[in-house]
């Protein structure tokens, strides 16, 4: 995978700290270059947030199968559920919000509840 297969909509972070006064940057060095998208690390992030989306949405289709109902709700219960167990799974916030979009733009719903 390269960095081109990653969609715009993807969350870039940087993560990391760095203590003192003075203004900092922090990058990564792949390839003797320096680079602060960590262009390796964002693939890998992006796979395993693919490989979570496609998890579900055989869970939801599993589920919808054994007691068939409209998929709002139930993408709803998902939807909730990876929120709460995002940082289990080692998901940032805009990673597991990403996520959970994917899976509601895959069977159409909104991705939160109706008020």
């Amino acid at each position: 995978m390269t960095l081109n297969d990653i969609p715009e909509d993807f969350p870039r972070e940087s993560t990391g700290a760095v203590a003192g006064a003075q203004p900092k940057v922090l990058v990564n060095k792949e390839d003797g270059r320096f680079v602060d998208d960590a262009g390796s690390l964002r693939a890998e992030r992006y796979a395993t947030c693919v490989d979570l989306r496609e998890q579900l949405v055989d869970y939801v289709n599993k589920k919808l199968r054994e007691s068939p109902q409209r998929p709002d709700g139930l993408v709803h219960n998902v939807i909730a559920s990876v929120q709460g167990k995002r940082f289990g799974w080692g998901l940032s916030p805009a990673e597991a919000s990403w996520v959970c979009g994917q899976l509601a733009k895959h069977f159409d719903v909104a991705d939160k509840p109706a008020a």
